[in-house]
């Protein structure tokens, strides 16, 4: 059994007061630490510890007088000694400064040789006035700004030797970026694991990892998903967790009100979108854990965690799920320990509901002692009772707010995507697509809500018609010029013509647009880039009479009905089908199924009554002709063999 000595953590929002949005996240990722700023509120810290008496919170002292410039160390400690002892009752260990070394100097100092030498006076005078006035506060020195290159963190710790021998802990800052075509520097030692370096420097010190996290925002040319960005922190924690010398690690950032430099950090949006990285970080495989010493050698492993009791017997369901669960919370490929156990996915997904004919987990020699672990207790999750059929009930409430559907990847593995022939007709071929984009995603909806999986799937093919992104991340998205002149140009009118315009006889056709007066007007539908433009310059306009008219994922919901589909808001809606093509189809069931997840509409399709359906959600006058399409793509579903 392996053990940890780090805590997980997460940077508290950057603001004077928490909202109960951040309360959320903290309660529902579990981190066991939490890096505060000074400057907020005390009442703050007290609430944190409510929710969790063990997590440890480390603060940064943050003083508006640093800059381009900094107070002298008497004058720092003049200020901070007094919001020390406010915090004495939450917090024990603080952060003197922050980045000191950083490029653009914002920080009071730089990245060059008499800035180090200055900054290591500048500590050891501040340790010494702050020990004095609060003998019982840990006092280390600051996480440095990283890569070496840019900021020149190493020539400062050898610079800053005096002092970071004489602070109680070293910071660190690890970051990151994944460019699209090579392989991210995770764990390269000048990015995700600079700590082996800072180690190596002082291996009698122990590290706390006060940011860390992934920075493809500076590189805007480098998109990626907020999914990707959640399994990324769950691996790098299960490498952080090998080394014994590391007590907590910090990612940046829970929230913060300046969305237009944090949002991309933000484990929550300013709509209160809980990110997937909450869900990854709350339900990931957490070794035991033991306090780092204080000073890090050879530590004694606890006892090995006994397996739990489990029954005789499992589904091949239950084991492709259990093994698919401890795969993503490990950190590891979706597949990876199926794969590795031996264990077939194309034949376990023949007979989903039969029982299991395996070999049981604790036999199987190829998996480590942490795997085998890892899918036992995925596996003690069904020791309650083994049912060998469908559910026969289903749980109730909005879908893409399901934990147990936040950390599944839509897309089909490899071997077993369909493989569609070129005689396929273009129905064939939008069922194939659905399939391969979204099919493993539907297998656990369809498991959820009762209703077939080969009606699920063409209901999807049928009722979207774009792609979930285009190249650029953006959601799919079909800006309404006539609704947004009902709900702002109406009043707004002189300016709207200036940019708007669309067909007053036939209000849905002939919407075209401009940036500016003496622009060429655009057809808004002719592009993903169009609709775009024009959704911006309404945003400009009206942020919120903009999103409300605005048709957004494949299966385009009209900003206005977002609450049909389980959002507070249409910011909410539009952050979540942003972070994941996931939330864009859990959100066409939730419009069907509604809040209990009951609906006529839904009722028809458990019953398997595509006409019933049909009617009901696309009204009377479209009826025959949406049954007829759905009756096809089941069709196209059967021919293509899909179903497991």
């Amino acid at each position: 059994m392996r053990y940890r000595t780090c805590r997980i953590g997460v940077h508290g929002r950057n603001d004077h007061g928490f909202t109960e949005d951040d309360f959320r996240v903290i309660r529902e990722s579990g981190v066991e630490a939490v890096k505060m700023m000074s400057q907020t509120e005390p009442a703050v810290f007290g609430r944190i510890k409510q929710i969790s008496p063990d997590i440890e919170i480390i603060t940064r002292l943050y003083d508006d007088r640093i800059g381009h410039g900094h107070p002298t160390p008497a004058e720092f400690v003049e200020r901070m000694a007094p919001v020390m002892a406010a915090l004495q009752p939450y917090c024990a260990k603080y952060q003197i400064a922050n980045e000191p070394n950083h490029v653009q100097r914002y920080e009071g100092w730089g990245p060059d040789d008499d800035d180090a030498r200055n900054f290591n006076q500048w500590f050891l005078e501040t340790y010494r006035l702050l020990k004095q006035a609060c003998p019982w506060a840990s006092l280390g020195f600051p996480g440095l700004a990283i890569p070496d290159f840019a900021h020149r963190d190493r020539a400062w710790l050898e610079i800053c030797r005096p002092a970071i021998e004489r602070a109680d802990w070293l910071g660190v800052h690890c970051y990151w970026q994944t460019p699209p075509d090579r392989p991210s520097v995770m764990l390269d030692e000048h990015f995700g694991l600079t700590f082996k370096h800072y180690h190596r420097q002082y291996p009698d010190k122990t590290l706390e990892i006060l940011e860390c996290g992934n920075s493809n925002v500076h590189n805007p040319q480098w998109p990626i998903s907020e999914d990707d960005i959640a399994r990324e922190y769950v691996a790098w924690l299960q490498e952080v967790f090998n080394h014994a010398y590391i007590n907590s690690a910090s990612f940046f950032l829970l929230s913060s009100p300046d969305r237009a430099s944090w949002d991309f950090f933000s484990w929550r949006t300013e709509n209160n979108f809980v990110k997937p990285v909450v869900h990854a970080i709350g339900r990931m495989h957490r070794p035991p854990r033991q306090p780092a010493p204080d000073a890090p050698r050879p530590v004694q492993p606890p006892p090995a965690h006994a397996a739990p009791a489990l029954p005789d017997s499992f589904t091949n369901n239950q084991i492709i799920d259990a093994f698919y669960d401890a795969s993503v919370k490990l950190g590891l490929g979706d597949w990876t320990l199926l794969e590795k156990a031996g264990l077939s996915l194309g034949e376990l997904v023949k007979d989903r509901n039969g029982r299991y004919a395996g070999a049981p987990v604790t036999h199987i020699a190829a998996l480590s002692e942490d795997e085998r672990q890892a899918v036992l207790v995925e596996l003690a999750d069904f020791a309650a009772g083994v049912s060998f059929g469908p559910p026969s009930e289903k749980p109730k409430g909005w879908l893409w707010q399901r934990p147990d559907l936040t950390l599944v990847r839509p897309a089909m593995p490899h071997s077993r995507r369909a493989r569609v022939s070129p005689r396929a007709n273009a129905l064939e071929r939008r069922v194939a697509r659905t399939w391969n984009e979204y099919g493993w995603l539907l297998i656990r909806l369809a498991e959820q809500t009762g209703v077939h999986l080969g009606l699920a799937t063409a209901v999807l093919a049928v009722q979207t018609s774009a792609r979930a992104y285009s190249g650029d991340r953006r959601p799919a998205l079909r800006f309404e010029n006539h609704v947004f002149f009902r709900l702002w140009g109406a009043e707004n009118q002189a300016t709207f013509e200036q940019h708007f315009r669309f067909n007053a006889a036939a209000p849905w056709q002939k919407h075209v647009w401009r940036p500016a007066p003496d622009q060429p007007w655009q057809d808004v539908h002719s592009s993903h880039s169009n609709e775009w433009g024009a959704f911006e310059q309404a945003s400009a306009l009206d942020r919120e009479a903009a999103q409300r008219s605005a048709a957004l994922g494949p299966a385009q919901i009209m900003g206005f009905n977002h609450a049909l589909a389980g959002f507070e808001s249409t910011g909410q809606m539009f952050d979540a089908f942003a972070a994941s093509e996931r939330y864009q189809v859990l959100a066409l069931f939730d419009f069907i199924g509604g809040p209990r997840g009951d609906s006529r509409a839904m009722n028809a399709l458990r019953r398997g009554d595509a006409d019933a359906f049909a009617a009901l959600y696309n009204g009377s006058a479209q009826a025959v002709r949406a049954a007829a399409l759905l009756h096809a793509a089941l069709d196209a579903y059967r021919r293509l063999e899909l179903a497991p």
